[in-house]
């Protein structure tokens, strides 16, 4: 994300609420209750399954006996009304037996609870957004499935699900960096768990749909409604996720042609409000070029399937580098020939650098907690300033000053 201070800051409210915890990441054991030891080698799993459920909240980092391994969310997201819906499946695999499994969920109301068909009740118990699960039996060792039904209040202060609005048209983000992936749906919302998602979007008809991958499916859902299906994403952490709803302009130029590298045209598009596609050219065209340099320096290929580059009004970060889909500050993104100038340009081409050199150090190669954040961002600053100034000599001077200027924090 750019500024680097907003992941610090964002990390830091995690923190916060544990000061005294260590930061490293704790070992399983550490998770369990200081009377663990104390009993016998062998527990029968109903007794260790019960023991489970009355352990104290973890204190930082959730257990690791609980393992997540895959995602199968729907949301129904309409930027008109004030409430989204959500349920999801997740495939998980448990170390041991449970009778509670600790997750994160913050202001949601779960209505419907169970796990591999025991029924459960959804508790959040402290505000950051800590939940407990608890199954009415004990759930046995091994595969299990998750199944949860919510609804929630659209966020208004740019953070999990959130609206924002622009001549007269509603919209619909997400801004999950770095805990707030947990405002819209339960889940394991730490950056070392990653796993694939499967995600399919109810909205209305006439808005466009877009995620972290291409959709591959789209069909009526009623009451002027459609759900789009996209493919399975690669594995990610939940802060990386993407979703955006809205009657937006959406420009599609011809795919970047296979290189040396890359054995596979990319799909690259911009995403902008309604009426503002046509502010989107040099950034579609800049971008290209900064996505190639990356490529050859890295000898890796872009990682994900497409990139969207997507306009956001009121958006209070400079933008955020989703798995094949940047959202991006407005300013950031969109250029008006004839009323921006040279350092605009240069202050673009230095931010779509940064949040596509995350596309590498941040989203295929992920920190395991929030106090390695820094070697992402400064791998992602100096990734900007090579490329920018290999592309853009003349423009190289103006990147970092404008950069840091329109990045600040809120």
């Amino acid at each position: 994300m750019t500024n680097i201070l907003v992941g610090f800051a964002a990390a830091a409210v995690v923190l916060s609420a544990c000061a005294s915890a260590p930061l490293a990441k704790p070992a399983p054991a550490a998770a369990e209750p200081a009377t663990e030891a104390q009993k016998p080698s062998s527990p029968a799993p109903a007794q260790e399954a019960d023991a489970a459920a009355g352990e104290a909240p973890p204190l930082l980092q959730l257990p690791r006996d609980v393992k997540p391994v895959r995602y199968s969310i729907s949301m129904e997201i309409d930027p008109e009304k004030t409430r989204f819906r959500g349920s999801e499946d997740i495939s998980v695999e448990l170390a041991r037996p449970r009778s509670a499994i600790w997750l994160h969920g913050r202001n949601l109301h779960v209505s419907v609870a169970s796990v591999s068909g025991i029924s459960a009740t959804f508790e959040q118990v402290n505000p950051e957004g800590l939940a407990r699960l608890s199954l009415a039996r004990p759930a046995g060792a091994g595969p299990a499935t998750i199944h949860l039904e919510w609804d929630a209040a659209f966020d208004r202060q740019i953070v999990g699900l959130y609206l924002a609005h622009e001549a007269g048209d509603a919209y619909a983000y997400t801004q999950f960096e770095a805990v707030d992936a947990r405002r819209a749906f339960p889940g394991f919302d730490e950056p070392d768990f990653k796993t694939p998602f499967e995600v399919s979007l109810v909205v209305p008809d006439s808005d466009v749909a877009v995620a972290n991958t291409s959709p591959v499916e789209e069909s009526a859902a009623g009451e002027g409604r459609k759900r789009v299906k996209f493919a399975p994403t690669r594995p990610l952490p939940t802060y990386l996720l993407i979703w955006a709803v809205g009657p937006f302009d959406v420009v599609a130029p011809p795919p970047i042609p296979p290189n040396q590298i890359r054995d596979r045209p990319l799909s690259v598009r911009g995403i902008a409000p309604r009426g503002r596609g046509g502010e989107l050219q040099f950034a579609l065209a800049t971008g290209a070029d900064e996505l190639q340099l990356l490529e050859r320096y890295f000898g890796i290929a872009y990682p994900f399937e497409k990139l969207d580059h997507i306009a956001a009004p009121d958006y209070t970060y400079g933008a955020m580098e989703n798995a094949g889909g940047i959202l991006y500050r407005e300013e950031i993104l969109l250029f008006k020939p004839g009323s921006s100038g040279e350092q605009t340009k240069a202050a673009i081409s230095s931010v779509m650098a940064h949040e596509m050199a995350h596309q590498w150090f941040g989203d295929l190669v992920t920190m395991a907690w929030w106090d390695d954040i820094w070697l992402n961002e400064g791998f992602a600053s100096w990734m900007a300033s090579k490329s920018t100034a290999a592309i853009h000599p003349e423009r190289s001077r103006f990147s970092s000053a404008r950069r840091r200027r329109w990045t600040s924090t809120r």
